[in-house]
């Protein structure tokens, strides 16, 4: 249902935008919400089978954490945009960009992008099992304060951009740029540090619970 809801989903309501159709466009709106809906019950039911961390908690930290915030923002921006079709079906006022940046590019792909990496680089990415160990390490650096800093910049913008708020825009970027920026450049680090290079900063087990 997740695969079938959300890739048809989306063809079906630019069908029916193309196509003027109200029914078809909702049609399509309506295999996103079960798309989503689906999604959310299988992040769940695998959310139940996890085991506690035993090693490296910032890193399990920031990477699941992302990944759980990546999904919820996907709800949010589907809610969002489904019901603006299911509201207002074909016409042009069912579709706004500026209400699914937020939740949909900001927190979803943002979000899904620098969790995975944060996850694959130490599990697949270039190194030994000591460059893994301290990619890991480099990795939990501040967990909480770079997901707090993303998810509430996120937030901003869901509401400044479609109520045009330049105060909570800029709160939003204010947010969201540094927390991915820092990301971004762990990651870079990280796989530098995998390809021979070294980082001083990655010793030590303090770094990996920090944040």
């Amino acid at each position: 249902m997740t695969a079938v809801g959300l890739a048809a989903g989306a063809p079906v309501v630019a069908l029916g935008f193309a196509l003027n159709s109200d029914p078809v466009a909702r049609l399509g709106a309506a295999l996103t919400i079960a798309g989503s809906v689906a999604l959310a019950v299988y992040a769940w039911r695998t959310w139940q089978t996890k085991a506690r961390w035993t090693t490296d908690p910032g890193w399990h930290r920031f990477a699941i954490g992302g990944l759980v915030s990546a999904i919820a923002w996907l709800e949010v921006g589907m809610c969002v945009a489904a019901g603006r079709v299911l509201m207002f079906g074909s016409d042009p006022a069912g579709w706004s960009v500026e209400a699914v940046t937020g939740p949909l590019v900001v927190g979803w792909i943002g979000m899904t992008i620098v969790a995975s990496a944060t996850h694959l680089v130490p599990a697949v990415g270039p190194g030994d099992q000591a460059a893994h160990r301290r990619q890991r390490q480099l990795l939990g650096r501040f967990p909480v304060l770079r997901l707090a800093a993303i998810d509430t910049g996120t937030a901003a913008l869901s509401l400044g951009l479609p109520f045009r708020s330049d105060a909570a825009v800029v709160v939003g970027v204010v947010f969201v740029a540094p927390g991915l920026s820092v990301t971004a450049v762990l990651l870079a680090t990280a796989i530098w540090v995998g390809s021979g290079g070294t980082w001083a900063g990655t010793s030590g087990s303090g770094a990996a619970a920090a944040g």
